[in-house]
């Protein structure tokens, strides 16, 4: 499912005018998210453990915000963590709306995987876009019924395709995504019930522009 920027900015507005209480400070928090690597095989059988591996994630609340926000978790590309993702926090956070950039290579010794795409296959992205939002729907200044996930390239597979049910079914959590927004997504694949979608994510975002 994708989403338009426009209609996240919505959300934030919406979030904004209805708080209650005095406005708090910004605060930028780094959280450790315990995921695990599989190939793309082990991740379409869904028949391995994986290797558990503990990545880095950037915790971004707006100033002036309520007690609890949306958030947006950021997923880079191939070339990691840019100027790309840290852009798009701040446009959030001026919007009034948390951002969670993810870091998807340091904690797996990876740098960039422009010229070596085998060093992290993209699904293997999804099942830290899940362990990402279990953290933030923990955190005690976070909606948890109002986190999206944005992803670019490389990281659009994971932020697009947490959409399809058999895949949250089989790698997510409690909690599910709010909207799943996809930038330059690779095409060129399709995967066996990639249409069925999460039935309760196309209700949940409608609700967050209509809603305070």
């Amino acid at each position: 499912m994708r989403v338009t920027t426009a209609t996240l900015l919505v959300l934030a507005a919406t979030t904004l005018a209805a708080q209650a209480g005095s406005p708090l400070p910004g605060r930028i928090e780094i959280h450790a998210v315990k995921s695990r690597t599989v190939t793309g095989d082990e991740f379409l059988r869904a028949d391995a453990p994986g290797r558990d591996v503990i990545l880095g994630g950037e915790l971004r609340l707006p100033v002036g915000a309520p007690q609890k926000v949306p958030v947006v978790i950021l997923i880079h590309g191939s070339g990691g963590i840019s100027a790309g993702p840290d852009a798009w926090a701040r446009t959030l956070n001026e919007a009034g709306v948390g951002a969670f950039i993810l870091d998807t290579f340091t904690g797996r010794g990876i740098v960039s995987t422009i010229e070596d795409q085998e060093q992290l296959n993209s699904l293997a992205m999804m099942v830290d876009a899940y362990r990402a939002l279990d953290v933030l729907a923990a955190h005690p200044r976070v909606r948890a019924d109002r986190i999206a996930v944005m992803g670019f390239s490389k990281g659009a597979v994971a932020a697009v395709y947490s959409a399809s049910e058999r895949f949250r079914s089989t790698y997510g959590g409690a909690n599910g995504f709010a909207a799943h927004i996809g930038f330059y997504t690779p095409c060129n694949v399709t995967y066996r019930d990639d249409t069925r979608l999460v039935q309760r994510q196309s209700a949940s975002f409608t609700a967050l522009a209509t809603t305070t």
